[in-house]
């Protein structure tokens, strides 16, 4: 994990809340990989959800890999996970896939792309592609 953390194109954010005590509250880890990068992990603390650290946590992701180069971002989550895709949802992702029995307790995942150029076009396009490839 050490060696995964100090590569130059993996990002590693770790937030708190202001009542927390300065005690970790959430960790989200990127990686880049040409002008694409991926969210592996993304989890906030139960006693530090809904004060917006989530959100915070996300938006300043998007805002370092966006000045890495990367031009979209893929993320999953797991299908029944409200908050999460309410989350996603709001700052413009869209589904593009679907992963079956992706978590170890046999749990879907939903496969989301963010655009982070200019042109959210791209990930409209990317949205009806894989519609048609599921049908």
């Amino acid at each position: 994990m050490a060696q995964f953390l100090a590569s130059p194109e993996t990002l590693c954010l770790i937030g708190s809340v202001a009542d927390s005590s300065g005690t970790m509250g959430g960790l989200l880890i990127a990686r880049k990989a040409a002008d694409e990068a991926e969210i592996l992990t993304f989890c906030v603390a139960p006693a530090c959800r809904n004060a917006g650290l989530g959100r915070a946590l996300l938006e300043k992701a998007v805002t370092e890999l966006r000045a890495a180069g990367a031009k979209r971002l893929f993320l999953e989550v797991e299908e029944d996970n409200e908050p999460a895709l309410t989350l996603y949802r709001s700052l413009g992702a869209v589904p593009v896939g679907r992963r079956e029995h992706y978590y170890e307790h046999g749990a879907d995942a939903a496969i989301f792309s963010l655009a982070l150029s200019d042109s959210p076009s791209d990930d409209e396009q990317i949205a009806e592609e894989s519609h048609e490839d599921q049908r």
